[in-house]
């Protein structure tokens, strides 16, 4: 069985809650130890919880290991026997998520997976259409729908530090840049994006998982109909992290910025950029492709659809 499986078929993973280790927890690692509380200091460590830690202190929070998803004998998401399509969405956050756009409440043999690591957007996500003491199934806002506290990435699957901002609809994996050039058109959407998003406010660890191990094994090389990604700078690695399942992503749309500014996270691809990489995987825009669009649209950033081309 896959390691990321536990026994009773659940996907299991160290969710961070925020309490900082000096605060409700602070006691048990200051000052003389309490006898009668042994187990807790046993688990105030510098590093993520082991396979035996239901919880641990680390990084000056509180992290504890939940069930997130049911998983078959075999390692693979279970999914209910009517799917036909899967589609992918990373970076939800809780605005403009698929969820709500209608398409899955009509086509119920479409199944979604959302990836959200930012722990409260993560559970306004999971807690759609609940009901107080009516039982839901697990990381199930819909039955076509799961969600994962996870960030995608293009490495090594390990805890991540990720960059939180005021306005953490802009936190990524990059680190923001120093300061954002537009032109005089999107001159105003510029200067809000230097005020509210491009300032690391707190640096979050998060877990991580790469498309390679969605695709390959929670799905068992499954095509994915649709990806909708939204990753802050980081969506060309995201779609390098499938490696040689990439021939399974068959449509995505991805936010991409203009030519004519700067980018607000360092290392991060302008519009002609992407255009060239995506047509090297193998992907074309489904419309006529304008990468100076800054001043026309009064914005640095839109969204662009590609299709695979084979």
């Amino acid at each position: 069985m896959n390691a990321k499986v536990v026994l009773v078929g659940c996907l299991v993973v160290g969710l961070l809650v925020g309490f900082a280790a000096g605060g409700l927890f602070g006691m048990h690692h200051v000052g003389k130890p309490d006898p009668s509380i042994p187990i807790a200091i046993s688990r105030v460590h510098a590093a993520p919880p082991s396979p035996s830690d239901p919880w641990v202190v680390a990084h000056g929070m509180l992290s504890a290991r939940l069930a997130l998803a049911n998983f078959d004998d075999r390692g693979h998401l279970a999914l209910p026997p009517n799917v036909r399509n899967i589609e992918l969405e990373v970076g939800a956050n809780s605005r403009d998520v698929r969820m709500d756009e209608g398409h899955l409440e009509q086509h119920p043999d479409t199944f979604l997976l959302a990836f959200e690591p930012l722990l409260d957007k993560f559970a306004w996500y999971v807690s759609r259409n609940q009901k107080p003491d009516v039982r839901s199934d697990l990381g199930r806002p819909l039955p076509n729908v799961a969600v994962f506290p996870f960030a995608i990435v293009n490495g090594a699957e390990k805890e991540l530090m990720f960059n939180v901002s005021a306005v953490d609809g802009c936190s990524s994996l990059l680190d923001f840049s120093d300061k954002l050039a537009a032109p005089p058109g999107a001159a105003t959407w510029a200067k809000w994006a230097e005020k509210n998003c491009m300032k690391t406010v707190e640096k979050r660890p998060v877990p991580s998982v790469s498309l390679w191990t969605v695709i390959h094994d929670w799905l068992a090389e499954r095509d994915i109909a649709f990806t909708k990604l939204d990753v802050q700078g980081y969506d060309l690695q995201v779609i390098e992290s499938s490696g040689d399942q990439l021939r399974h992503l068959r449509k995505l749309s991805m936010e991409v910025t203009s030519d004519t500014c700067s980018t607000l996270y360092k290392d991060a691809p302008r519009c002609s950029a992407v255009m060239q990489q995506m047509k090297s995987l193998g992907f074309i825009p489904t419309e006529k492709v304008a990468c100076d669009f800054g001043d026309k649209l009064a914005n640095c950033e839109r969204d662009y659809t590609f299709e695979r081309i084979d």
